[in-house]
């Protein structure tokens, strides 16, 4: 398992959160999803051998959420 955090633009609203980690979280290959608001941060953690950090960021900006910079870890 990998995670990465993706450093997000500001949020308008905290219902962001419930749309981006219910999103993450059907993704195949995703366990976990966090989202915080005031950090404007999302942390995924993933299985690399089904999905990748990039097709998540791909999924994060389809949802209208600008995508700053990411981190694996």
């Amino acid at each position: 398992m990998r995670k990465v955090v993706f450093q997000m633009a500001e949020f308008s609203c905290p219902t962001c959160i419930a749309r981006i980690s219910t999103s993450l979280l059907k993704a195949e290959g995703v366990k976990d999803a966090k989202v915080w608001f005031y950090s404007c941060k999302v942390r995924a953690e993933f299985d690399e051998a089904v999905v990748s950090a990039d097709c998540l960021q791909t999924l994060l900006t389809s949802l209208g959420y600008c995508v700053l910079s990411k981190r694996l870890a």
